[in-house]
């Protein structure tokens, strides 16, 4: 089955089955600070092995390989998207690694696209982890730290469930809930969600990267009384672990073990 990502700079953002909207209004699931960008700009279908944009009316349009539109297209691997200054990669993979599920979701009418591929009109969208996680980025850089904080607790649930199912955590999601949790504690200087991080990484058994590891520590000590059991679980997992790791592994092995040392003062 084919996934689908969004590729900003160097960042990729994955598109879950469904619809979803970018545009400039916060009732959209991509918001995009671009004046040139309509409040509901565009909409992109997932269906199956297909994804689409359909331009929703926006004042400058939308440019898929810099060829304006003019009704529901179908995006393939390597095509670009230009939402007012904003162009996105559109990346395809077949991947049959389990995803994430999230704790609740909304139900949705399933399309069927036809001969000519015409997307459904607009349906309910599901929001998934990397969706979540543009949202939170969002959040924080629009200084919203009450809603960053909450849609962190709900991405953190979305894991713990996951794992409650047996679900395994790709790495890829480990390492964007790691950026998000380091610049949600850092934006409201509250270590609320980092004892449940910690403990999901424990139960992963897989090392983050030294530079997140980094990431992390400044993030966090700037921050009193930050609790470190789950920490500790993390820690202790990945030295049961050491034999199959890597050297650069058990560097960042390391990293987490200073950072152990410096949250509790020692």
């Amino acid at each position: 089955m084919l996934r689908f990502w969004l590729r900003f700079q160097a960042t990729e953002h994955e598109l879950p089955v469904g619809t979803f909207v970018a545009g400039r209004s916060g009732e959209c699931q991509l918001i995009l600070d671009d004046l040139q960008v309509s409040r509901r700009h565009a909409q992109f279908t997932v269906d199956a092995n297909r994804l689409f944009v359909e331009d929703l009316g926006s004042r400058n349009g939308v440019l898929v390989n810099r060829a304006k539109i003019n009704g529901p297209t179908r995006l393939r691997d390597g095509d670009t998207v230009l939402l007012g200054q904003n162009e996105y990669l559109v990346v395809a993979r077949a991947d049959d690694a389990p995803a994430v599920a999230p704790v609740s979701r909304n139900t949705r009418q399933k399309t069927t696209l036809g001969a000519e591929e015409q997307p459904a009109e607009s349906a309910p969208t599901q929001t998934g982890p990397s969706l979540l996680a543009l949202l939170i980025d969002r959040a924080v850089t629009l200084n919203n730290p009450a809603e960053a904080e909450r849609m962190l607790d709900q991405l953190l649930a979305m894991f713990l469930t996951a794992v409650a199912r047996g679900s395994e955590l790709p790495m890829v999601q480990l390492e964007s809930l790691s950026r998000c949790v380091a610049r949600v504690v850092a934006t409201t200087g509250r270590p609320k969600p980092v004892d449940v991080y910690f403990g999901l990484l424990a139960e992963s058994r897989k090392p983050l990267s030294a530079a997140l590891v980094d990431e992390l520590q400044v993030a966090l000590q700037r921050l009193r009384d930050v609790p470190t059991a789950g920490l500790q679980r993390y820690v202790d997992a990945l030295r049961a672990e050491a034999p199959r790791l890597g050297i650069a592994e058990r560097y960042a092995v390391q990293r987490l073990e200073g950072l152990l040392r410096a949250l509790r003062g020692g």
